[in-house]
């Protein structure tokens, strides 16, 4: 951050390294800072010494139906990026992870508009419903098939009757596995 010098109406917000910005040749040395006011890249070399910094003011970037217009993207190479929308063109901030890329398009956002974004879940893509859908397939296919898990073998198992002998004076008795009945001969409990 010593590349950069905050201006005294101007509070630091974020930074991150690691950031690729520019042509084919650009590796990911470059530091890209949030600030209330601007986006700020320091063009890092190859042994880490600054090359340059890069101001892009903040109310520059287009702002559409009370959005910032930042975008999460794809580089050539498809790693993810983070298209930055401004009145005088587009500039496009390459990131190693996807997740990376959508924290910055939200502060962004947040501090351009100074309202909170709210992202998407993960699941607002269907994953739930698709999930869903196949367990209510397979469950209907085993219906159909008499496939049955361990768990209702086991509960139908356990109501069904069971015959056995009572404790008492060996008259046969019955009932329901795991309770106890009365025999109706010595009238003693017994545990089926």
């Amino acid at each position: 951050m010593a590349a950069y010098n905050l201006q005294s109406n101007e509070s630091f917000v974020h930074r991150c390294e690691g950031v690729v910005h520019g042509g084919i040749w650009a590796t990911y040395s470059d530091e890209l800072m949030l600030t209330s006011q601007n986006l700020v890249l320091i063009k890092k070399g190859a042994f880490g010494n600054t090359k340059g910094v890069q101001v892009f003011p903040l109310h520059d970037i287009k702002i559409f139906q009370g959005q910032a217009q930042v975008l999460v993207g794809k580089q050539r190479s498809g790693f993810p990026s983070l298209d930055v929308y401004f009145h005088n063109g587009t500039e496009q901030f390459g990131f190693q992870k996807k997740k990376e890329a959508a924290f910055w398009s939200k502060k962004i956002n947040e501090v351009v508009t100074g309202a909170p974004t709210e992202m998407p879940s993960p699941n607002a893509s269907g994953t739930e419903k698709v999930a869903g859908a196949m367990k209510d397939t397979v469950d209907a296919v085993k219906d159909a098939f008499g496939f049955k898990s361990k768990a209702e073998v086991a509960a139908v198992a356990a109501a069904l009757p069971f015959a056995g002998a009572c404790g008492s004076c060996g008259a046969p008795v019955t009932g329901v596995r795991g309770r106890a009945v009365i025999c109706s001969y010595c009238d003693s409990a017994t545990q089926l």
